[in-house]
């Protein structure tokens, strides 16, 4: 067997060729990758750049008479840069490009005054400060401050009231203890007096309080409203039953209900009672009722005077008002002269007069007897009989009441639970009367 010679210089550069490639290979793919997830990503701006700073979009400021939005932009644009780590060389350029219109006049001619160097950003806001929040501007915003109370506000308009003035005055605010008890004080009465019980020690706890205390009571008067107007409801709707009872008797009232309560009297207010009880018919559309033959009066019902008693004489077919017996006035007492037989208005006696001289020796005169007045029941029957009677509901002072109006009556009564509810004060009568009620 034949065997064909070999260089052994070529054969071991061939075996480190064989062993370089892998490793090279290796190294070049790791080095692309990385290139390629570098160009992916993009670059994060430099801490303290303008671009970082520019990328949080600080407020413009063109200048104002309203110190609280000055004091807001210097607040807004120091939060800028303290997000992105502004150095002190560079606040006060970073900020000056939001300068805009009459703003920027007045810091190009301030800056102009302040020479070459580099303006601090704490020179600058104190120029800025004398310019749009001078001192005596500082100095009402002071007394604001102490002088703020809720009154017409919500608790939730003071709230944003009091923190935007304590933005100005940091020395009475700068606990939270302050802060709280000074939001207290202003708050109104009523609430102060529930919030303070609680003895609460932060600002958040308090206005947190107040909210609900407020709401409470907006809630309760809600309910208390809604009861109301259903109450009101409820006595339009009574009222219409007994209007025309309310402030005046009005002639001619369709209402069936009170009908029987009214007097037939010619001349009288209410309509006939000949026939109480029954319903009235609509008007209009009826024929005109004839005269009845009993009682003279129209209407087509049956008449039922007949079955009326007259109050004086305690006969039938008759109205007191159309009594022409005189046996009825025995009972009546007079309360003029203490006589029986009539009545005061009808009295003919002269009035006693009380300074009369007497001849010596003679007799002492005898004392006039003290009139007793009468008083007599008088039922719902007996009211819708007698033409001088009147009865039904009337507004007094506001309140419904149930009245009886007797035409013949000298004096008039009234419960003590209504006097109660009127809340007068009630004074002796002169001269006293004995009541006699009747049964």
């Amino acid at each position: 067997m034949s065997t064909t010679p070999t260089n052994p210089d070529e054969d071991n550069q061939n075996q480190g060729r064989d062993q370089e490639d892998p490793t090279m290979t290796q190294i070049l793919r790791l080095l692309q990758l990385q290139t390629a997830a570098l160009n992916q990503q993009p670059q994060a701006p430099r801490v303290g750049s303008f671009k970082a700073f520019q990328s949080l979009h600080p407020p413009e400021f063109r200048g104002t008479t309203d110190p609280i939005k000055a004091k807001s932009w210097i607040k807004e644009v120091e939060k800028a840069f303290a997000l992105t780590e502004v150095g002190e060389n560079k606040k006060t350029e970073y900020a000056s490009f939001y300068l805009k219109d009459e703003a920027n006049f007045w810091w190009e001619s301030t800056k102009t005054l302040e020479g070459n160097g580099v303006i601090t950003w704490e020179r600058f806001t104190e120029l800025f400060l004398e310019k749009y929040l001078p001192q005596y501007l500082q100095d009402q915003l002071e007394v604001k401050f102490l002088e703020l109370k809720q009154e017409g506000m919500t608790v939730a308009e003071y709230e944003a009231k009091f923190s935007e003035l304590a933005r100005f005055v940091p020395e009475y605010v700068n606990t939270e203890h302050k802060k709280a008890k000074r939001f207290q004080q202003g708050l109104k009465s009523w609430i102060r007096s529930r919030v303070a019980v609680f003895e609460l020690q932060t600002y958040a706890a308090v206005v947190q309080k107040a909210m609900i205390v407020e709401g409470e009571s907006e809630m309760s008067k809600r309910e208390n409203d809604s009861k109301k107007r259903k109450f009101e409801g409820s006595e339009e709707s009574q009222g219409q039953t007994s209007g025309k009872f309310k402030g005046k008797f009005r002639k001619g009232s369709d209402n069936p209900t009170n009908k029987g309560f009214q007097g037939s009297k010619p001349g009288n207010v209410g309509q006939s009672n000949c026939f109480p009880g029954q319903s009235q018919q609509q008007k209009g559309n009826r024929p005109p009722a004839p005269d009845c033959k009993t009682c003279g009066r129209k209407h087509s019902e049956i008449c039922n005077k007949p079955n009326i008693t007259c109050f004086k004489c305690n006969k039938k077919g008759h109205y007191s008002s159309e009594c022409t017996s005189t046996s009825g006035k025995k009972g009546v007492t007079c309360c003029k002269c203490g006589k029986l037989g009539h009545m005061a208005r009808d009295c003919k006696e002269p009035v006693q007069q009380a300074n009369v001289l007497r001849i010596a020796g003679s007799p002492p005169p005898t004392p006039p007897v003290q009139p007793r007045a009468r008083t007599f029941n008088m039922t719902m029957k007996d009211a819708v009989q007698d033409s001088d009677v009147v009865a039904g509901m009337l507004v007094v002072n506001s309140l419904n009441a149930k009245v009886l109006i007797d035409s013949g009556a000298t004096k008039s009564f009234i419960s003590n639970n209504f006097v109660d509810k009127l809340a007068y004060a009630m004074q002796p009568l002169e001269p006293n009367l004995v009541i006699e009620v009747a049964n």
